[in-house]
């Protein structure tokens, strides 16, 4: 789960990684139906970095929910709980 600064839930981290790599594929699909004018190069450059980006990010959100802590480096956990 990622959290904004003041602890509230924003989106599920694994959503965020789903969207990465769909991003990616879009980018490759436009391409391959000529949408956008990127020449195969730039294309395999966008797609490689935002899977990459993806990749890295699926480590740090498995460790924080096997944890508990933060969904990423630098960004706050969940907000603690207080006992009643």
């Amino acid at each position: 789960m990622l959290y904004r600064h003041d602890g509230e839930r924003v989106v599920p981290a694994a959503h965020v990684t789903a969207l990465l790599r769909h991003v990616a594929e879009t980018v490759r699909i436009q391409r391959t139906r000529g949408e956008v004018p990127l020449d195969l190069v730039t294309t395999a450059q966008i797609y490689t970095a935002v899977v990459t980006c993806a990749a890295d990010l699926d480590p740090a959100i498995a460790a924080a929910d096997a944890d508990g802590g933060p969904a990423a480096p630098g960004l706050p956990g969940p907000p603690a709980t207080v006992a009643a």
